[in-house]
């Protein structure tokens, strides 16, 4: 699978433009057709976006916010918030507000994308931007970029939200447990099974 990477020359530049130079090199001459990246805890935690379950995560910081679940990861059930959305609302408007530091890996990814070797999925939802492009971005657990109406199921995003007026809940669209992954999830599978990487 790896053995363009013995026969190929040094980086061009030691820069991200260098490595992503280097990984199309293959894709260009023929040899490797699909780059898959899945996001990973280190980097978002890198940017200080929390993770869930590590020492000092999420589920065990939930406490000192004030907020009392009898199980951490109830707050983020389908049946908990329809019984009792207050906890999940509370959690996700600090997260929304959070102050997150942007890292180097989406200037990464919009290279690869340039370079035509990247297709995206995203197992996290995070508010940091993804790149936007030819890439296939799919935000497998949601997003904090948009909303939506659990009576209507009506989608809006940040600055609409705030001027809609609608009859049900508006929680931020992000996949709880006990909620469906999105088609698009689905639907790209198949990209699993041709990528590289």
């Amino acid at each position: 699978m790896f053995s363009w990477f013995r026969s190929a020359p040094p980086l061009l530049s030691k820069d991200l433009e260098g490595v992503a130079a280097y990984i199309a090199r293959p894709v260009n001459a023929g040899i490797s057709s699909l780059w898959l990246r899945l996001e990973q805890i280190r980097v978002s935690r890198a940017a200080g976006i929390p993770d869930f379950r590590s020492q000092g995560g999420l589920y065990e910081t939930l406490r000192k916010r004030d907020i009392d679940v009898r199980r951490p990861q109830d707050i983020f059930t389908l049946s908990y918030s329809k019984q009792n959305p207050k906890p999940s609302y509370k959690l996700i408007s600090e997260l929304y507000g959070g102050t997150y530091r942007p890292t180097l890996t989406p200037s990464f990814l919009r290279l690869l994308d340039k370079k035509r070797v990247l297709n995206l999925l995203e197992p996290k939802c995070k508010r940091a931007r993804a790149p936007r492009g030819r890439a296939v971005l799919i935000e497998a657990h949601g997003t904090l970029d948009s909303q939506y109406c659990t009576t209507c199921h009506a989608k809006f995003d940040d600055r609409k939200m705030k001027a809609a007026v609608v009859s049900g809940d508006i929680p931020p669209d992000v996949i709880i447990f006990g909620e469906k992954l999105p088609l698009k999830f689905w639907l790209n599978l198949p990209f699993l099974k041709r990528a590289d990487q």
